[in-house]
């Protein structure tokens, strides 16, 4: 069995299986990547009805604040913490949640399916998790937030970055 790690194409294999060399690999490529960050597409087309995506995201990723329209969303943490936010309509934090791996008592596992303002902030060196939506994926079904920074506004990425440890 081929495991395809290539940072956001689809896998073709039927069966997929996860060990460790894969998460060493799937860090590796995000800690050389621009945006932090590397996934593996485990669905086999833009159409599945199904995604995950197993994602590896190194501290300091930004991951601009979006809501899925009529999708459901979850994350199971595999490794690392995180805190995912909530906003309101104006860009004000109304929500955090704080999840990590399964080493203590907080929360490893979250699922929503509401179309709010969302984003995580990576607290750990790294993350690993699963996320899971419902397919077939549009692209009018993610709208990124006009109030939060462009990916390419690097100082105003840190700023709000740093701001959303505040809350």
């Amino acid at each position: 069995m081929k495991n395809n790690i290539i940072k956001s194409e689809y896998t073709s294999d039927d069966i997929f299986s996860l060990n460790t060399n894969i998460f060493n690999e799937l860090r590796k490529l995000a800690q050389n990547d621009i945006t932090k960050r590397s996934r593996i597409l485990l669905h086999s087309n833009q159409n599945s009805q199904i995604h995950e995506m197993l994602i590896a995201f190194e501290k300091g990723s930004y991951v601009r604040p979006h809501k899925h329209i009529g999708k459901s969303e979850s994350y199971l943490i595999l490794y690392g913490k995180l805190d995912l936010i909530y906003f309101n309509d104006d860009g004000k934090i109304i929500k955090k949640f704080e999840l990590q791996d399964n080493s203590n008592e907080t929360p490893f596992y979250f699922r929503s399916e509401n179309d709010q303002w969302h984003t995580i902030n990576i607290i750990s060196d790294y993350v690993i998790l699963l996320e899971t939506t419902n397919g077939p994926v549009e692209n009018i079904s993610t709208i990124f937030a006009d109030w939060a920074p462009d990916p390419n506004e690097i100082k105003k990425v840190e700023l709000f970055q740093k701001n959303l440890l505040l809350f």
